[in-house]
């Protein structure tokens, strides 16, 4: 019986949800580009979102800052509002699913229980992955970036342009990682004429890494200067950064022998089970 009235109240309560967000936002689209994919059932989670500020509650400002180290501050409000319609459409579909199986079998109420348990383990999953990756984000622009620096000096020391010397490192690239992509959409902005101060600027907007502004704001100084002063702060920046780099190294070393230290305790006790167990039928 719980199960059957949390079913008709679940999908009337959707239903009027789907009719006001879609009656407020007619033309909800989703950027699979993003992940999203549940785009025909944003409007339930619309329907609540368009009656708060998002930007006014501390756990969706953080998860903004989040997403913009992601997917890049450009439309970041909408990029939020949508990442947070999926997961709650992802919710309510997983929710539906346990529900409909649930009443198919009796109802069973404990098919029920793990179904309710399993959408929210879901929704908390995808929120906990924001973090995830965006710290792997920041790391692996973190660790190209060394690389960039040092290719970036020998083509200035070369005679190129700071500018032509991004282009042709950016076009060379065949990487689909986070720092060269931002390279590449750097690459076509100086190639449209963009000037190059905004184009940095807006680089370092992009990747929202500490070291990628730094060196933003040092080419942004010395860029109209030139010559050595340029190159001693790009080989300054470089020394940096692969020290920098060593430090993530040594990091993710830890980090991996922290995850290896769980399976290597269950070996151990299996082995020990394995060579006391003849003992102890024995005795």
């Amino acid at each position: 019986m719980i199960v059957l009235i949390f079913f008709v109240t679940f999908n009337i309560g959707a239903g009027f949800l789907f009719l006001m967000g879609k009656k407020k936002n007619p033309n909800i689209i989703a950027d699979k580009a993003q992940g999203f994919r549940l785009g025909p059932l944003y409007p339930i989670a619309y329907a609540i979102l368009d009656r708060i500020s998002i930007t006014s509650i501390p756990l969706f400002q953080r998860l903004m800052t989040k997403l913009a180290q992601l997917y890049g501050s450009e439309n970041i409000h909408t990029t939020t509002k949508n990442f947070i319609a999926e997961q709650v459409s992802l919710f309510l579909l997983v929710a539906e699913f346990f529900t409909l199986l649930s009443l198919s079998q009796g109802p069973d109420q404990t098919v029920f229980a793990i179904g309710l348990g399993l959408a929210v383990i879901i929704f908390i999953y995808r929120f906990q992955k924001v973090e995830k990756d965006t710290l792997n984000k920041k790391r692996e622009i973190e660790s190209d970036l060394p690389d960039f620096l040092s290719k970036l000096v020998l083509l200035v020391n070369a005679g190129e342009s700071m500018q032509n010397a991004i282009i042709n490192i950016a076009n060379s690239s065949s990487s689909e990682r986070p720092l060269y992509k931002e390279l590449k959409t750097l690459a076509k902005e100086l190639e449209y004429g963009k000037s190059f101060t905004q184009a940095i600027d807006e680089f370092a907007k992009r990747c929202l890494v500490q070291q990628v502004t730094v060196f933003a704001t040092s080419v942004i100084l010395n860029y109209r200067r030139g010559g050595e002063e340029l190159t001693e702060a790009l080989n300054a920046l470089a020394r940096e950064n692969w020290e920098n780099r060593k430090l993530i190294a040594k990091t993710l070393a830890e980090e991996a022998s922290s995850k290896l230290l769980i399976p290597m305790m269950f070996i151990f006790v299996v082995v020990a089970v394995i060579v006391v167990t003849p003992v102890l039928l024995m005795m």
